[in-house]
C-alpha cells in the first residue's frame, strides 16, 4: 500500500475529500513541509493538472518536486507558481503568466 493510499484511507482525509466534492477549492491551515503536497496529491484525480500555490519561489520548487513524487506516474502535469528561479522579476512574471494562461 502506498503512502498516498494510506492517507486516502483515513477518516480525516475522507472528510476533506467529501468537502472538495461540493466546493472547487480546499484550504488547509497549519500544514508544513511535504504534507501539503501529499494532501494535494491525495485529493487529485489521476491525470489532472495541479496548481499548487505557495508564498515563496523556493517553496514552489520544493512543492512541485514533492507533488511529482507523490503523484507518481499516474499524475498529471504540475505547474509551478510563482515561477521559480533567480531570473529577473520581469522574466519570472512572464513565466508565471504563462502558467496561468495554460489553465484557462
Amino acid at each position: 500500500m502506498t503512502l498516498r493510499n494510506r492517507l486516502q484511507a483515513t477518516p480525516t482525509f475522507r472528510t476533506l475529500s467529501e468537502g472538495l466534492e461540493t466546493a472547487r477549492e480546499l484550504r488547509a491551515a497549519g500544514i508544513w513541509g511535504s504534507f501539503g503536497p501529499l494532501l494535494a496529491a491525495g485529493l487529485t484525480d489521476p491525470g489532472l493538472t495541479v496548481l499548487y500555490l505557495t508564498v515563496e519561489n523556493d517553496g514552489a520548487v520544493d512543492a512541485a518536486d514533492d507533488l511529482d513524487l507523490f503523484l507518481g506516474e499516474s499524475g498529471g502535469e504540475v505547474l509551478v507558481y510563482p515561477a521559480p528561479g533567480d531570473a529577473p522579476t520581469r522574466e519570472r512574471l512572464h513565466a508565471s503568466r504563462q502558467v496561468l494562461a495554460r489553465l484557462s
